[in-house]
């Protein structure tokens, strides 16, 4: 089956809340120390911008050829990561 072309991201047409996709990952314990070496801090708690949730979301939906957005976004954080456990990314209902 061949690949879904994605459509060009435009600044100018995006919309906020518009639905970027949703996947989901498997954090290892590696990751995390990855993470800890890279701030050196070795308590440091694995935070999304690790896995760098918009991008890929952004990459689920667009053909993003401007090199990717750095701009805010909110997110819920209620506990630490857990290593080997899958952790889902989706735009939350409204």
């Amino acid at each position: 089956m061949a690949e879904q072309e994605l459509p060009l991201f435009d600044y100018n047409e995006v919309q906020v809340g518009e639905e970027l996709g949703s996947y989901e990952y498997l954090l290892t314990q590696e990751m995390v120390d990855i993470y800890r070496r890279a701030v050196d801090d070795p308590d440091a708690v694995f935070p999304t911008i690790a896995v760098k949730h918009d991008a890929t979301s952004l990459a689920l939906a667009y053909d993003d050829q401007t090199g990717s957005i750095n701009a805010g976004n909110e997110i819920d954080l209620y506990n630490p990561p857990i290593p080997r456990q899958d952790y889902p990314c989706h735009r939350p209902d409204p």
